[in-house]
């Protein structure tokens, strides 16, 4: 700790320090807080860091620390430090609650893991995958369970500014700890101040209908619904639509709703229930469904009538053809004006209602395995699609997994449609799609397509990467081809000056022991999580004298540690207003990430606030 006589930062202006500090990733601010703890600089950044709070069953830190030091630290507190500005909870705005992972979680159990092949399995591996994950499902004993419940509702109970709380949670967790958690957060709206998002994964039904039967007055609710193996046809739907359709009922506020389910469904009265609850919403903006389900077949279309975010999966749908059809011309009837269509495959119904019907979208997705595509649709997706949403579009994603992809994808060629049309969307500020082609030897085109729209898309700060998945070989060379390209571009073109721009690999195909390749040294990666992220990112330097070109600015891409996702949104709500204002949103511009881990002694968490670091956002 510097000497207060010492401090550097002690004289200058509340307004300087915040400016420094905005300028700063969380590591960082994190490291400045400790060494200088000055009430200026304690206050400026005090917003940057605890605006969101993580409270995480089943990370390393965790099963060494439990909810015991933050249960006494939060018992420790007066009435007044309560209502202090500067007390960390004082800034809170945000409180993530992740019961996915109720595991231990010990060093040696990281490196067992770490030692598992983490080849792309066939999918009839996966039995013994699971085999071998369930010698790692040691349950968290009964009593640091119920510590944990008593830690949420002494957080709940401190935090005075709270606007939202998202729980992520699965029925792994035992039904005790469920209902607990529920209890806390599921009271009537007007006796909260906070909205509430729950995602749950929900295994094979009629056994777990307790865990959806605890949940009511959520604001966005996705329930996700998976069998006791990795295909369809182990469990049947009647039931678990039954019980979404109640959790509807309990939740008159309920502005997002996502539903997926494994679920074979051969007729659609099976989904009537589910169909009836949704009958009676109004002003829901979020609805993620699967197509397959035919609950949306004979919908009263008037409760989509304010959706702005809608997300539609056709897997192993044969009507889904005639189901989205059916769902664009209920949407154009009512008057829907959407922001955000995302939709799984290419198909003419799609095209017919982007191009006449939808109004000018901000987020356009298109994603999954299609093939049989005619050239003819595709060519049209980017000649007539693209230009007339090319205005307002920010986010646009274009992946398709199948090899039929080269029509799909961005090519350095002169015919190339994506080349020629993507130039116009001047307000992109964010890009996944596929720059490969080639099958014996690879060709990534990822380098020119950075030169290439850098300068046409002043906003343009993340491209994300798509490939082609089946073929494990090809997609390793796809992937290496493209590292190379990253690590060999440089540039001194002034069109990148003063330009962010981050390209990411997001790489959620391997499961939860899929572990980072590139890490801290001696860190030990935790168990539980979604998949990595493996970033480059725009960086510069000038060039000294001997470089044969002093005094130029030179770019090139540097390569960032791997990043961990641990909480991937089942639900996204549209930006809220107050969020906004607050400007939380660097807090979701990626999934919740575990970066590193200093295991400290359990006194270290007694005497100090830092333990609410939100450690889920991740330097930026």
């Amino acid at each position: 700790m510097i000497q207060p006589g010492l401090n550097p930062l002690a004289a200058l202006p509340y307004e300087l320090i915040r400016e420094i500090s905005v300028n700063l990733d969380k590591a960082s601010l994190k490291s400045l807080r400790l060494a200088y703890p000055q009430p200026k600089l304690r206050a400026a950044t005090a917003n940057l860091l605890f605006q969101t709070i993580e409270l995480r069953l089943g990370t390393l830190e965790w099963s060494f620390a439990g909810a015991k030091s933050r249960l006494s630290y939060l018992n420790s507190l007066s009435a007044a430090d309560k209502q202090s500005p500067d007390h960390p909870l004082a800034v809170c705005r945000k409180l993530l609650i992740d019961t996915r992972y109720p595991w231990v979680v010990t060093p040696e159990g990281c490196i067992k893991a770490n030692e598992i092949s983490h080849d792309r399995a066939p999918h009839n591996a996966w039995f013994e995958r699971r085999r071998i994950l369930e010698d790692f499902m040691v349950l968290i004993p009964e009593r640091q369970r119920a510590d944990f419940v008593e830690l949420v509702g002494g957080v709940l109970a401190t935090v005075k500014n709270l606007r939202t709380v998202e729980w992520r949670t699965t029925s792994n967790l035992p039904i005790q700890a469920h209902q607990g958690i529920s209890s806390l957060l599921c009271k009537p709206i007007d006796t909260r101040r906070f909205a509430l998002d729950v995602a749950i994964a929900v295994s094979t039904f009629p056994d777990k209908c307790e865990y959806l039967d605890a949940l009511s007055n959520v604001q966005y609710v996705a329930i996700k619904v998976v069998g006791s193996g990795p295909h369809r046809g182990d469990h049947h739907g009647l039931e678990e639509m039954r019980e979404a359709g109640e959790v509807i009922k309990r939740c008159p506020d309920i502005k997002g709703f996502e539903f997926y389910s494994q679920a074979p469904v051969f007729a659609y009265a099976t989904s009537d229930a589910l169909r009836g609850a949704l009958r009676d919403l109004d002003g829901l903006e979020v609805f993620k469904v699967d197509s397959n389900l035919g609950f949306t077949h004979g919908m009263d279309w008037t409760s989509l009538k304010d959706l702005k975010d809608l997300w539609i999966s056709v897997e192993g749908s044969v009507t889904h053809n005639e189901d989205l059809e059916e769902l664009y011309d209920g949407l154009k009837g009512v008057g829907t004006r959407l922001n955000k269509l995302s939709v799984e495959s290419y198909i003419r119904p799609t095209h017919n209602y982007l191009l006449q019907h939808c109004s000018p979208l901000t987020e356009l997705e298109i994603w999954g395995y299609w093939y049989g595509v005619s050239q003819d649709l595709v060519n049209a997706f980017w000649d007539e699609v693209i230009p007339r949403h090319a205005l307002t579009l920010r986010k646009l994603k274009v992946q398709n997994y199948a090899s039929e992809n080269k029509g799909w994808s961005w090519l350095n060629t002169s015919d190339n449609k994506a080349k020629a049309m993507l130039p116009k969307c001047k307000n992109l500020e964010q890009l996944t799609i596929g720059f490969c082609e080639g099958t014996v030897t690879s060709t990534s085109w990822v380098t020119e397509m950075v030169e290439d729209l850098v300068p046409v898309c002043p906003r343009l700060a993340d491209i994300n990467m798509s490939f082609e998945l089946g073929d494990s070989d090809l997609l390793s060379r796809r992937v290496e081809s493209t590292l190379n390209s990253l690590g060999a571009w440089k540039s001194t073109s002034r069109a990148f000056d003063g330009r962010s721009l981050r390209i990411n690999h997001e790489d959620i195909s391997r499961g939860v022991i899929c572990f980072p390749r590139q890490m801290k040294p001696g860190t030990i990666p935790p168990l539980w999580y979604e998949g990595l992220l493996q970033s480059w990112e725009l960086s510069r330097r000038v060039q000294r004298a001997g470089d044969g070109a002093a005094g130029q600015t030179l770019y090139t891409f540097e390569r960032l540690d791997d990043v961990y996702l641990s909480n991937e949104r089942l639900v996204q709500p549209a930006p809220r207003e107050e969020e906004i204002e607050m400007d939380d949103e660097d807090e979701d511009d990626f999934p919740d990430q575990e970066l590193e881990f200093e295991l400290e002694r359990e006194e270290d968490w007694e005497e100090s606030p830092e333990q609410w670091y939100s450690d889920g956002s991740g330097p930026r």
